[in-house]
């Protein structure tokens, strides 16, 4: 039998931790015979069925509108009543969960093993609202079979995790670089050769405060009216591409084009610069991938500006913050990105940043689990005793 491994991704619309169960779901189904299955909620859900992904649509949950990033998701009731019926019909051998913090103590309970993956700021826990309950999410974490903390240079491990739980990989992606063609890409979208492709992508985050909506709104209004005035004359081949999960009124024009989602890390990789909210995924995508990119924090109550402070030291791209964004500013950054040597400088730092890819590491250690639970089984004598875990 294919052993079968529920993943379970955060549904939040900047689609990070989706992403991330993406990418190792893919992977895991290409190294092993297996059987996977994903659960979200609201974008997440979106977001995997629009990248072909078997996908399982659950309610978000109650606590989804705090307005702070560190919600812990479906609480144990939440769980309970959703994901009973899932466990009963899928039968996990493994549950593989990111973002959801009560879903390790929830697996704990049935008696299947977890592994979270935790992002940087659940691994350091030194940071505004995350050092403020680091006490919880520790513990939360730490009910976990394995926690896969993933993080480049930025990232130490706060001493609340349980090191024994605790195994660090570089960030996960969703393509190797070596996968990805420029070439192919441009004509995949439709692009030409010598085309400069500008790729803006506004994301929401779980975040409705109205200093973000209205800060964020500038992601798309500012590059418009930049290229609407000044860079189509500048730029002849520049094309502008516009992703916003979220409707944003933009004049038409041949070479401005609008998405609510796209392959982002596939199409950033043939983009000449990408201009972005500062989220820890997109930095690191961005970084692992040697593509310039300009990155913007949004409201100072958010890790977004930690996020500016990191890519700045590092030197992997160039940051504002969006209080202090106008066309000049901007322009400014978009005109120093697009010459040659500074595009070469931020695309060494970032690939000497992030230079691998954690996803086959995160695959090993699904497949460790997957092993050792099958040898136990065969020993106790179980069902599964037969089982065996098939290489592709």
């Amino acid at each position: 039998m294919q052993p079968r491994i529920l993943f379970v991704g955060r549904g939040l619309p900047s689609g990070g931790h989706v992403s991330t169960c993406w990418a190792i779901g893919q992977a895991v189904t290409q190294k092993i015979n297996s059987s996977v299955l994903f659960v979200s909620y609201g974008a997440g859900s979106t977001f995997l069925k629009f990248l072909g992904a078997a996908c399982v649509d659950l309610p978000q949950p109650a606590g989804a509108m705090f307005t702070h990033r560190t919600f812990p998701g479906w609480d144990l009731f939440e769980l309970q009543d959703y994901f009973g019926p899932i466990m009963d019909d899928f039968q996990p051998d493994l549950v593989v969960c990111d973002g959801e913090l009560y879903f390790p103590l929830y697996c704990k309970l049935r008696g299947i093993p977890c592994i979270s993956i935790a992002s940087p700021n659940y691994i350091s826990l030194d940071f505004g609202p995350y050092e403020q309950y680091a006490d919880l999410i520790a513990q939360l974490l730490n009910t976990s079979t394995v926690v896969l903390g993933y993080g480049a240079s930025d990232c130490e491990p706060s001493a609340l995790l349980d090191a024994s739980r605790l195994v660090m990989t570089s960030p996960p992606m969703k393509y190797d670089r070596a996968q990805l063609s420029a070439k192919s890409v441009r004509e995949k979208y439709g692009f030409g050769e010598e085309d400069q492709i500008v790729l803006v992508y506004r994301g929401a985050g779980n975040i409705s405060t109205p200093e973000f909506l209205s800060e964020s709104k500038k992601i798309i209004d500012i590059p418009v009216d930049l290229y609407l005035e000044h860079l189509q004359y500048v730029y002849p081949r520049m094309k502008l591409v516009l992703v916003s999960g979220t409707p944003v009124d933009i004049p038409a024009h041949k070479n401005i084009r609008f998405e609510n989602y796209v392959d982002f890390m596939e199409l950033a990789s043939a983009s000449s610069l990408v201009i972005a909210r500062a989220g820890r995924n997109v930095m690191y995508e961005m970084a692992y991938l040697g593509v310039p990119s300009i990155l913007v924090g949004i409201d100072s109550k958010t890790d977004l500006y930690r996020n500016c402070e990191i890519a700045e030291q590092w030197q992997i791209a160039w940051t504002l913050h969006a209080t202090e964004m106008n066309p000049a500013t901007l322009l400014a950054m978009i005109e120093r990105a697009m010459l040659p040597g500074e595009a070469q400088r931020i695309s060494q730092n970032g690939r000497a940043f992030v230079p691998e890819n954690g996803t086959l590491a995160a695959v090993d250690k699904i497949v460790e689990i997957l092993e050792t639970q099958s040898l136990a089984s065969k020993n106790a004598g179980g069902n599964h005793a037969k089982r065996k875990i098939a290489l592709v």
